[in-house]
């Protein structure tokens, strides 16, 4: 949201711990019927994390890391250049400037987030 839109550290950060709170919220109320899946899962064990989440959506033919795109890809969620290409792929690193103490709390707000999810008995893949 830095470079994406300009935005500076502390508006940055509060837009990502008010997500955080978001989304462990949604557990409380998914609780079993949401699974998480997390970054590194789906780029780090693509096939896998594939495989699980179709199998947790329930549909017969297996999710792949290869998706079409039509003219709405990109307009929604994902405002990188890479939901273009048809294919799941690891987001370049960011030129920005991001302070120590601004990383330790956006972590712990991440780590927050994701004990809260399981603890509400989201599953994890």
């Amino acid at each position: 949201m830095m470079n994406l839109f300009g935005w500076d550290e502390k508006t940055a950060l509060e837009s990502y711990v008010a997500r955080m709170n978001t989304l462990a919220t949604y557990g409380m109320v998914l609780e079993r019927r949401g699974l998480l899946v997390e970054y590194d899962d789906l780029l780090d064990r693509t096939k896998q994390t594939l495989a699980r989440l179709t199998e947790f959506i329930g549909v017969e033919q297996t999710f792949t890391s290869s998706y079409a795109t039509n003219s709405a890809t990109g307009r929604f969620g994902d405002p990188s250049s890479n939901i273009a290409s048809g294919r799941i792929l690891r987001t370049k690193p960011h030129k920005i400037k991001i302070g120590a103490e601004t990383l330790v709390e956006a972590l712990a707000s991440f780590e927050n987030c994701r004990q809260q999810l399981l603890t509400a008995g989201i599953q994890s893949n």
